[in-house]
């Protein structure tokens, strides 16, 4: 999660969950608790947002088909890397730990994939190899173990001041 030190914008006051890390290929993770207020029909590029604050504001105009106007509860930024995209994922407790999946295409059957847990992240958040490891050494990022109780309650910045206050 990102330390209260942290000077990037994009990264204030967020928890990410880094499903994929390697010491070759870097990280790639997705901010849980930044929902966005709107996705919408119309299409907007990364080059017109100043930093990700613009996206929470304004909601995040993406072309998406009507079916998915319905999820707008399961919509959140995950970084600054292809905001023109939509990831759907989810992030599930099995068995006392936790599962992330992403789907290669948007589910057919919403309902199960609500009750897994699905969400959908507008972009996601990209390090390169050592990179991660360097902001981490630098005290941008705190670390913090993923458990099913973080899990259930990552869904908006309260839960960031909550775990700074018990780190």
């Amino acid at each position: 999660m990102a330390s209260p030190a942290m000077s990037d914008l994009n990264f204030a006051r967020s928890i990410i969950f880094i499903p994929e890390h390697s010491a070759e290929d870097g990280a790639v993770g997705y901010i849980v608790n930044h929902r966005l207020k709107a996705l919408t029909k119309m299409f907007i590029s990364s080059s017109d947002l100043q930093n990700s604050d613009d996206v929470l504001k304004q909601g995040c105009e993406m072309p998406i088909p009507d079916v998915f106007e319905s999820l707008s509860d399961r919509v959140f930024f995950g970084g600054p890397v292809a905001v023109d995209s939509i990831v759907f994922a989810c992030i599930r407790c099995i068995r006392g730990g936790v599962s992330f999946y992403v789907f290669k295409e948007p589910p057919s059957d919403l309902s199960a994939a609500c009750e897994m847990g699905l969400r959908l992240f507008v972009g996601y958040a990209g390090w390169d190899a050592g990179q991660l490891e360097s902001e981490i050494a630098r005290g941008d990022w705190l670390v913090v173990d993923t458990t099913p109780e973080l899990v259930a309650l990552a869904c908006d910045v309260g839960t960031w001041e909550q775990l700074v206050n018990d780190h």
